[in-house]
């Protein structure tokens, strides 16, 4: 008779952090009306929803959008 181990669930991929409005106001230095009106234009992240009432922006996209900016 031969045994077999019992398959382990796969883990999924560690999630990637998210930001909240609050915290990104940490990292960038723009308003809410600023952001979402780059948003609109397609040079902002796009938040992902993390419920009906709120929204999160990826910390990879929100750093990728950063070192994209021109040096001041």
């Amino acid at each position: 008779m031969t045994t077999t181990e019992p398959k382990t669930p796969s883990r999924p991929a560690a999630l990637d952090p998210v930001l909240t409005w609050q915290q990104l106001r940490e990292v960038i230095p723009l308003s809410r009306p600023q952001v979402w009106k780059l948003r609109q234009t397609g040079a902002f992240p796009a938040p992902i929803r993390l419920s009906p009432n709120r929204v999160a922006w990826r910390l990879a996209d929100v750093r990728a959008w950063l070192n994209a900016r021109p040096a001041a």
